[in-house]
């Protein structure tokens, strides 16, 4: 995985929404501790590079910058969430600072919903956790194909693994692979699955792949959601709901379920007999 490069991550906690004055005048009497937070994160994780925070307070959340080459995030502060995210590096390189700060963030997290409380007047409970890890792959070329080599291969043959029919021009559902289908703008692949734990927990999880345009030369953008869900089983017998307290806890198994069944499993099957780039966040169309 020496050359795997993750697009960025996304760490939402979501929390009971505080009322407290207009959006600018609570941000602001929020600013402080959001500021402290990330400091403490900065000097704990062993950065401490702490003379390169930013802080900024807009109209509707509260913004903290760790302007950092190497371990460099943004902390986000709205009235009913928390959210980290980096933006593009080597898996490697994030592996080593998903490691470093995730075992503070309860920390930090009590200490912003403790003075959300105070401000706000009622109790703040965590009410959802969701961890995103995206990639985004360009570029592809299969060299085992006839005249394969340089050859660029399009988004839709790779989805043809994923999705194999689609409705034609007159809405009748046709396959993909032996019709050549030039009305399908884009296709996307979204699978909600349950995974469990090594201590017996439940999580929801999600494996996204988007081909955003029909064209040559285009990219896969993979998306793998790893988050807290409220668990039925189909006969209706088992009812588990996941504890997002705990799922902060349990950052490790949120790598671990991104690096070994996501990265080492879904992508390489996807992928397989490929030639690839990866790229940064910064090419992500919207």
């Amino acid at each position: 995985m020496s050359n795997m490069i993750i697009g960025d991550f996304k760490l939402t906690i979501s929390i009971s929404r505080v009322y407290y004055g207009r959006d600018d005048e609570f941000m602001a009497r929020l600013a402080s501790t959001i500021y402290d937070s990330v400091l403490s994160l900065v000097q704990t994780a062993g950065f401490y590079n702490d003379m390169s925070i930013d802080d900024v307070v807009e109209q509707h959340a509260l913004k903290v910058t760790y302007n950092d080459d190497s371990n460099g995030f943004e902390l986000f502060c709205t009235r009913d969430s928390i959210i980290i995210t980096r933006q593009s590096c080597r898996w490697d390189e994030f592996r080593e600072w998903f490691n470093a700060i995730m075992p503070h963030i309860p920390e930090q997290l009590t200490s912003i919903t403790t003075k959300m409380k105070d401000l706000g007047g009622r109790i703040i409970k965590v009410r959802k956790v969701e961890y995103s890890f995206r990639f985004i792959c360009f570029e592809m070329k299969c060299p085992s194909a006839p005249g394969g080599v340089g050859k660029l291969v399009t988004n839709h043959a790779v989805m043809e693994k994923l999705i194999s029919n689609v409705p034609d021009d007159g809405g009748a559902v046709c396959n993909l692979k032996q019709q050549n289908v030039t009305n399908v703008a884009r296709l996307d692949y979204n699978v909600h699955a349950w995974t469990k734990t090594k201590s017996g927990g439940i999580r929801n999880v999600v494996y996204k792949v988007e081909a955003p345009y029909n064209r040559n030369s285009s990219s896969i953008w993979f998306t793998f959601l790893y988050r807290n869900g409220d668990y039925r089983s189909p006969n209706g017998i088992v009812h588990q709901v996941s504890d997002p307290q705990e799922l902060i806890q349990d950052f490790e198994s949120a790598l671990s379920w991104c690096e070994t069944q996501c990265l080492n499993r879904f992508m390489q099957d996807v992928m397989t007999g490929l030639e690839y780039k990866m790229s940064s966040s910064t090419l992500w169309a919207t």
